[in-house]
């Protein structure tokens, strides 16, 4: 498997963890009330700098290469290359909502949404869109995919993330 392909599971390995550490949130906000967490807010922040920004952008280029080469899947590379954007309008949605103050009394149900959907989506990639990247695509395909994005490696396996996220840093670590 190609390294690329690796550290998109690396990503969803994550990103799992991420969204257990956000339902958790959204319980503790559910039941007490008042403004959101420090760590719900990095967690969000996170998912910003470096979910929408790095990792989708390498998916949509992978998918994108499948479309031009076989049909195969073609309805499910469609499919998530949409879900990529509802995915990211969701999140900017949740970060502004955090950014405005207490959030709104709606905010832990579309905090649940989009947990439910983040978390049907990188299964669905697991089983349907990773397989075939696997099949279709060769090293070239994965180094370009890579290459053409910023060289950024994912904050959570970066030293410094203890000075931008510390909240998260800290929830990470006792997991």
């Amino acid at each position: 498997m190609h390294e690329t392909l690796k550290k998109l599971y690396r990503d969803h390995a994550n990103f799992y963890k991420l969204m257990d550490l956000l339902e958790a949130e959204l319980n503790t906000l559910e039941s007490q009330g008042g403004a959101a967490s420090e760590l719900m807010k990095e967690l969000i922040a996170y998912t910003r700098n470096y979910s929408d920004s790095i990792h989708h952008p390498i998916e949509d280029h992978l998918y994108q290469l499948i479309l031009s080469r076989t049909d195969d899947g073609k309805e499910d590379m469609e499919r998530l290359l949409g879900h990529h954007q509802i995915l990211m309008q969701m999140t900017r949605e949740l970060d502004q909502a955090l950014t405005s103050g207490v959030p709104s009394a709606g905010f832990v149900t579309e905090g649940r949404g989009y947990l439910s959907q983040q978390r049907e989506h990188m299964k669905f990639e697991e089983e349907k869109a990773f397989p075939l990247l696997r099949n279709h695509l060769g090293a070239v395909d994965f180094e370009y995919a890579s290459s053409a994005l910023p060289a950024d490696e994912d904050p959570l396996l970066d030293p410094l993330m203890k000075e931008e996220y510390p909240n998260l840093f800290s929830a990470l670590n006792k997991s």
